[in-house]
């Protein structure tokens, strides 16, 4: 998502809060751009950072001129992975943006290590207990959801969903005892949360929604959901 000059970033205590900002929407396919996004460097313009009370801690991790977005730590908090978006000329000379999934060292991002290759199309990673990743890529020629089988960088996967059962995969979440997965897809030309187990077997449909989260229980799912002219927040037994 590329941050509007606008954008104040505001830490009170341990909260985080971002204002100014608009209703964030993912782009559909992780080889173009983002709806608000246009295929060129990072923007020119300073991002403003406003810390404050006890969030005076603020630390800038990355400072690469291209877009970083997606952020999620490790299941033992020692890696920081994350998406960076790099606008590239094909062959004909046409602005293409390309992603891939990156780690670094949270505390200062430094080991600065490349998980997936720019081709892939990767985006949305996010972790399993066990410290391998899942995310969605481009690799099989549709969107698809992505395991890797360990968690060394540009690690062998398996395909976990194909992009054909549930068209679009995206943002995947996995469940706290990784044997499920909750996961935003289109079904039936609709937004859909959809379950399935961890190999994705037992596909089931949850309802319209955006961007599942666990509850630690593992019993339930929150999501947003648009109601009217808004989008709200909703939360779903797993079940």
């Amino acid at each position: 998502m590329r941050i509007p000059a606008s954008l104040f970033l505001v830490l009170v205590g341990s909260t985080l809060i971002a204002t100014g900002c608009h209703r964030h929407r993912k782009p559909k396919t992780p080889t173009g751009a983002p709806a608000d996004q246009t295929a060129t460097p990072a923007q020119a313009g300073p991002v403003t950072l406003a810390a404050t009370g006890s969030g005076t801690g603020l630390t800038r991790v990355t400072s690469d001129n291209v877009d970083e977005t997606e952020p999620q730590l490790s299941p033992d908090g020692k890696v920081l992975i994350f998406v960076a978006w790099q606008s590239v000329a094909d062959a004909n000379g046409n602005a293409v943006v390309q992603t891939a999934v990156l780690g670094a060292d949270p505390s200062n991002g430094s080991a600065r290590t490349i998980y997936t290759n720019a081709n892939a199309g990767a985006n949305w990673p996010t972790w399993t207990p066990k410290g391998s990743l899942v995310y969605a890529a481009m690799t099989t020629g549709t969107q698809s959801l992505v395991r890797t089988l360990t968690n060394a960088p540009n690690a062998a996967f398996t395909v976990i969903i194909d992009g054909k059962s549930a068209q679009s995969p995206s943002w995947p979440a996995v469940s706290p005892d990784g044997n499920h997965l909750a996961f935003e897809a289109t079904m039936n030309g609709v937004e859909t949360i959809v379950t399935s187990g961890a190999d994705g077997s037992r596909l089931t449909m949850l309802g319209p929604g955006f961007t599942p989260s666990w509850n630690p229980n593992g019993k339930q799912i929150a999501f947003s959901r648009q109601v009217g002219n808004g989008y709200e927040i909703m939360l779903m037994d797993a079940a």
